[in-house]
C-alpha cells in the first residue's frame, strides 16, 4: 500500500475514533454543547460539528438502504 492511500485509511479512522469519542461524551454529558466537547477532546468546534454531521448522514444512509 503506498503512503498517500495509507494516510487517507488513517485519516478516516481517526475520525471513526472521533466520532465515537465524541458519541460516548454526549452520552455521558446530555445537553453538551460543542464547545463543551470541543473542548474536552481538543478539537475545533468547527471539527465537532462536522463529525456530528457526517455521523448522522451516515446513520440516515445506513436506515433508508437497510431492507425492510
Amino acid at each position: 500500500m503506498n503512503n498517500v492511500v495509507g494516510d487517507q485509511v488513517n485519516q478516516i479512522l481517526r475520525a471513526g475514533k472521533r466520532t465515537q469519542d465524541i458519541l460516548t461524551y454526549i452520552k455521558y454529558h446530555p445537553g453538551a454543547t460543542y464547545a463543551n466537547i470541543s473542548k474536552h477532546l481538543g478539537l475545533s468546534s468547527q471539527r465537532v460539528s462536522y463529525l456530528i454531521k457526517t455521523n448522522r448522514r451516515r446513520e440516515w444512509l445506513n436506515s433508508v438502504s437497510q431492507p425492510k
